[in-house]
């Protein structure tokens, strides 16, 4: 059923599928409902632009990765939900993100850019992504970290300025309290 959800664009009820079959098989280590369920975040999480849902996403490949570490298109989807992650969160204004995530995701994104990059170099016959694409990302994934710390800087001022106007908030309320205690 999961599949027919994901194929109609219904990815909420492919996750809910997935996830009941999951735990009948050997303590969820199955790697297929893995990949799948990682496909119907990451769908899930471009198309709602979630970055919660593409946290899953990242989830459930690194299980599948636990289990089958050896399988570079596991290694590649890693890098690609890692590399999305960052490219999300840079997307949004500093209101809707916490610097927190954000430094987590340009972490990630670095990360990506050295799998790529391994993936890109990688001397194998036969490889289940192309080398083209791989170098492409990692050159992505180098400009999109060049300006990681414009998004640090501005994640930083917007939380000091929103923390100040609460400790202002704060002092005002704790203040009227005071007059208000001295009127009685």
């Amino acid at each position: 059923m999961g599949h027919c959800y994901y194929a109609r664009d219904e990815f909420d009820r492919a996750i809910e599928s997935y996830e009941t079959v999951l735990p009948r098989y050997n303590d969820s280590h199955n790697v297929p409902v893995l990949l799948c369920l990682f496909r119907s975040w990451y769908a899930k999480a471009t198309k709602d632009q979630q970055f919660t849902a593409m946290k899953q996403a990242l989830r459930y490949v690194q299980m599948a990765y636990h289990i089958q570490p050896n399988d570079k298109a596991i290694v590649y989807n890693i890098a690609m939900v890692q590399q999305k992650s960052a490219e999300m969160l840079f997307a949004i204004t500093p209101a809707k993100r916490t610097l927190k995530d954000l430094q987590s995701v340009i972490n990630q994104a670095a990360q990506a850019r050295k799998l790529f990059g391994s993936l890109a170099l990688d001397k194998s016959p036969m490889v289940p992504y192309s080398r083209e694409i791989a170098d492409q990302r990692r050159k992505y994934g180098d400009s999109m970290l060049r300006k990681g710390d414009e998004h640090l800087a501005a994640q930083r001022q917007f939380e000091s300025e929103a923390q100040a106007k609460v400790d202002a908030a704060r002092r005002k309320r704790q203040e009227e309290k005071e007059k208000q205690k001295e009127l009685e």
